[in-house]
């Protein structure tokens, strides 16, 4: 027997406590606009097992926990074989995501008001470089930790997130880390969809911009060295 609906008809915290309610077996499965998000494992009304696309065990509830649009689906069948991976009961399982909902929505906070309390002047540099450049797609400062200080997005760079640029400022701060000489000032890679360069500042951040397909190296490294020396003749920490 299945049950199928939708979380409109029923929230998501309701959701995943209703195989406990009946002491069922089975597995329910959430989606949303047709893409499987999680599917929860049941056995006697117990939650044993969890898992998603990027997660299991209490994680994937994690990424539950706030939805308000989506279906389901609940299938009766046998879970007695699935490896455990969820060692608490429903209730303290549930709590448990909801506290690390809170924690990380609390970081996320802390990160975004560290980002804009950036300087008005560290602003303003990165602002006119983007209007100076319309090929430029992204632009940020990196602190001496490799921690995001600033970032400003281009008007070509859609619907791009700073999410989609963390791994190219990992693989930056990690070559940069690895390249046997010291002091590496100056960075320029040419790529097939544009350019990226990297220019330490006197302070010791990094700064990091994203070209598009349209940008011209000159331009380019020209924009990097007024934007570098604007920042220095200020002499405002960034």
């Amino acid at each position: 027997m299945s049950l199928r609906g939708s979380l409109q008809d029923m929230g998501i915290i309701d959701l995943i406590q209703f195989p406990h309610q009946g002491r069922k077996t089975g597995t329910l499965t959430v989606s949303q606009e047709g893409k499987l998000l999680a599917t929860l494992y049941y056995n006697q009304g117990n939650l044993i097992h969890g898992e998603s696309e990027h997660a299991k065990g209490i994680e994937a509830i994690v990424g539950l926990v706030d939805l308000e649009d989506g279906e389901f689906l609940f299938d009766n069948n046998d879970t007695a074989g699935r490896e455990n991976n969820i060692e608490m009961d429903l209730h303290h399982a549930i709590l448990e995501a909801l506290r690390l909902r809170d924690e990380r929505k609390s970081e996320e906070n802390e990160t975004t008001q560290e980002v804009s309390a950036m300087p008005s002047h560290t602003n303003k540099v990165l602002s006119a470089m983007l209007e100076r450049a319309s090929w430029m797609n992204y632009v940020c400062v990196l602190g001496q930790d490799a921690e995001l200080v600033a970032e400003l997005f281009g008007p070509q760079a859609g619907s791009h997130t700073t999410e989609q640029y963390e791994p190219m400022r990992a693989s930056i701060i990690g070559f940069l880390r690895s390249y046997p000489e010291q002091g590496v000032g100056k960075l320029v890679i040419d790529q097939d969809d544009g350019m990226v360069m990297v220019q330490r500042l006197a302070n010791g951040h990094l700064l990091l911009v994203v070209c598009g397909p349209n940008a011209v190296m000159g331009a380019m490294v020209a924009a990097v060295s007024k934007a570098v020396n604007a920042l220095s003749e200020e002499g405002e920490a960034i």
